[in-house]
């Protein structure tokens, strides 16, 4: 849960979730990160277990053994690049149910991938029981890769927390940043992607919206 775009997404889901008819839980494959305790302050179970790029069969098979314990009945995977480890773990584990969502195109991560570890997960990818894209352009060039019928992938658009702009006071920092003032510094639109994060580099996505 580092700061970021995904991470603050799954906070805002989970602090709207309806808590009193199922049980969440959210797995970092990294570290806890920033938003660790606020995910705890909400009563949601965090587990940690490493799964990280590039990954090797002890790494995924520890996953395994942490998902037979857990014992969810649904694992909603985000992003491409976690697929195939927590897609493979929860296949080993015997989880009933996986859903995949895909926040842009993967090109590059796919291209970086074997030809065997490319069909493993476009194989785990078909296989799932929902694909979600934040955009329709996302959905198109999801099921285009991966080998889904139109329509195969759902969209589901990224939301914005209201309450967040709603309390804020209005402020324009054109001026501080040195922008001209007929230039938009950004904008609501879901075909669009607002920012570039690294792995070195980590930036809050969401609150770019």
């Amino acid at each position: 849960m580092s700061i970021g775009g995904v991470q603050r997404g799954i906070l805002a889901t989970l602090a709207r979730a309806d808590h009193a008819r199922f049980e969440y839980g959210v797995l970092c494959t990294k570290k806890p990160g920033h938003w660790a305790d606020a995910v705890r302050e909400l009563g949601v179970a965090l587990t940690c277990q490493k799964t990280l790029p590039p990954w090797d069969p002890y790494q995924i098979l520890r996953l395994a053994r942490v998902l037979r314990r857990l014992r969810p009945d649904l694992i909603h995977i985000h992003m491409a690049p976690m697929v195939i480890p927590v897609g493979t773990a929860a296949r080993l584990a015997g989880i009933r149910h996986i859903v995949i969502q895909h926040h842009n195109d993967y090109a590059r991560h796919w291209d970086e991938l074997n030809l065997g570890l490319r069909r493993w997960e476009f194989l785990l990818t078909r296989r799932a029981d929902a694909v979600i894209a934040v955009s329709r352009a996302v959905a198109r060039m999801t099921a285009a890769r991966v080998g889904l019928a139109d329509g195969g992938v759902e969209v589901i658009p990224n939301g914005i927390d209201r309450e967040t702009f709603e309390t804020a006071a209005p402020v324009d920092p054109r001026a501080e940043w040195r922008v001209a003032p007929d230039r938009v510094i950004s904008t609501v639109d879901p075909e669009s992607r607002h920012m570039h994060k690294s792995r070195s580099v980590y930036r809050d996505g969401y609150k770019a919206h």
